[in-house]
């Protein structure tokens, strides 16, 4: 009798008998389950590292946050101004970058007006920083561009007001994003204030009083 056996060759015995086969060991080669899923898992957490770091250095992503932050401020200011039954004043510094809430603080500055002050002790940020990408074209309040004033005077600051009963001035606000450029042109960006709650639309284009 022969028995044959594919692989390498070995010597078996059958029924007493010594009888020279060959036995072939094979073994595919390949990924388990478990190694693809590792994989995977690994392209998952790299991907969740590297996609939001991406969209953080582009410019819509940075001007976006600015918006963001802005609304949020001035939403504060209308909580705050509803809570405190005390007007509420939205400061744009321009020259040195800077939004800041503050607050009638109940007295009279030199000229007789009302001294507004920064408010302390508040459970969100009072302030909002303005990126250099931001050049603020024009600055309309009820009607009228401040932005003219500006090339008489030396002060580049504005400022618009939120009322104890919740309503805010017509703020209308244009700017240029620098960084974020199209046939070499600067992206232009249109703000207006919805005087009813305190938010920000934004618009694709500059916008008219």
């Amino acid at each position: 009798m022969v028995l044959r056996v594919r692989g390498t060759k070995k010597d078996i015995s059958v029924c007493g008998m010594k009888i020279k086969s060959t036995m072939r060991c094979t073994r595919q080669s390949g990924f388990s389950l478990l190694e693809i899923l590792i994989v995977v898992l690994i392209i998952g957490l790299l991907s969740s590292m590297i996609v939001p770091n991406f969209q953080r250095t582009t410019p819509r992503y940075e001007r976006e946050a600015f918006i963001a932050r802005f609304n949020t401020l001035v939403q504060f200011g209308w909580q705050q101004a509803l809570s405190t039954h005390k007007v509420h004043r939205i400061n744009v510094d321009i020259g040195k970058q800077l939004i800041t809430l503050m607050a009638d603080s109940g007295e009279k500055d030199k000229s007789g007006e009302s001294a507004f002050k920064p408010i302390t002790n508040a459970v969100e940020d009072t302030t909002c920083p303005i990126p250099d990408q931001i050049l603020i074209k024009q600055f309309f309040i009820e009607g009228h561009d401040m932005m003219s004033k500006f090339g008489r005077s030396e002060t580049k600051s504005a400022w618009f007001y939120i009322v104890p009963d919740g309503m805010a001035q017509n703020v209308v606000i244009n700017f240029n994003d620098t960084k974020d450029t199209q046939d070499n042109k600067s992206r232009p960006v249109g703000l207006v204030l919805n005087p009813f709650s305190a938010q920000f639309k934004v618009y694709d284009t500059f916008q008219k009083p």
